[in-house]
This record gives structure tokens, sequence and C-alpha cells, in this order.
């Protein structure tokens, strides 16, 4: 167990450190990127527009993760934060269809076909959830947020950003001694006034 924390000894390069956590998170965006594609077109889904909606995610956060790599403005970085948002939504809406195909899919299973209408709902709900019924996998679309929280993670004081995000710390600190000498304020005064009787 740790008893004491020590300082970043002087060979630590921070700047060094955070090119490589950002280029690390830029790898594991890309590397989910292409397992992904290629997870897809072995299982040819494609079939329905629905389908074909992770494709085009997949596409635009490739075409992120290039633009972080090369660092082409502060701006797009921005632009690349806000689609990594929507992509974390798109996830979670492929986890919704999932588990709809899979809560649809169920009274075809022959092991429920006889009971799935005496279920109560949070049991039919548990049992497309958790894959016991149904042919989709209903975690697999949670990679397309995966791929976007790394990617997100890699803009994270990204150099384009640091004199902006620098300048509003700054700001932050200003307003905050700025606080501390209002909050002064009355004991000085006070004490102002009592030197004056």
């Amino acid at each position: 167990m740790f008893t004491s924390f020590r300082p970043a000894s002087s060979s630590v390069n921070m700047r060094e450190t955070a090119t490589f956590l950002r280029r690390a998170m830029l790898a594991l965006a890309a590397a989910g990127i292409v397992a992904t594609l290629v997870e897809l077109a072995t299982l040819r889904h494609w079939t329905t527009t629905t389908q074909l909606i992770p494709w085009m995610v997949l596409g635009v956060m490739a075409i992120g993760v290039i633009v972080v790599a090369l660092g082409v403005s502060p701006r797009v970085i921005r632009v690349v934060r806000a689609i990594a948002v929507l992509t974390v939504l798109s996830g979670l809406y492929g986890l919704f269809i999932h588990m709809q195909a899979n809560y649809d899919a169920a009274i075809l299973d022959y092991r429920y076909t006889d009971r799935w209408p005496n279920m109560s709902l949070l049991s039919k709900l548990w049992a497309a959830g958790t894959g016991q019924v149904g042919p989709a996998p209903v975690m697999a679309p949670a990679v397309l947020s995966q791929i976007a929280i790394c990617l997100t993670l890699a803009t994270f004081r990204h150099p384009l950003l640091a004199k902006l995000e620098s300048s509003v710390t700054f700001d932050n600190d200003a307003a905050v001694m700025l606080e501390a000498q209002i909050a002064t304020l009355p004991g000085e005064l006070s004490g102002v006034s009592r030197s004056q009787q």
C-alpha cells in the first residue's frame, strides 16, 4: 500500500506522457473501428436501413480519428467531440434496437413459446436484455460508445486547445482570487470602522 505520494521526478516529461496517452486512445479507437467493421462484414450487417447506421457511424468516427491525429484546428477538434457524443447516443440506440429485436423474436423461441405470454414485463425484458431469447447480441452496439469515449479522451488537453483551455483556467483562477478578496472585505471593513471610533 502507498503510504505517501512522491512528486513526479524531473525525468518524467508530462507533455510526452500526455502525447503518448493521446496516441494510445487514438490507437484504441482505430482498432475498435477496424474490428467492428470486420465483425459487421462477417455478419452481413447491412440488410436493413437500421443495420446501415453503424457503418455510417464508424465511417464518421474513422474521419474523426484521422482529424484528431493530424490536429487540423481547435474548431474541428470541438466538432469531433460533439460527433463523439452523438456516437455514444447511437450506441445506446443500438442497444435498444437489439433488445427490441430479441423481445419481438422471443415468441418464436421453442423454450419460451408457451410461457412468453404469461411472463411479467420485467421477466420478458430481462430475457431479451440478457440474450436468453432472440438473435441479436444486445451489448454489441456498446462498442460504438467505447470508440467514441476513446476518441473524446484523445481530445482532452489537445495541444491545439491548450492555449484556449489555459486562458479559461487563468480566468477561473482570477475569479477564485477575486471571490477570496471579496470574502475578506467584511472583516477588513469592520477593522477600519473600529479604528475610526
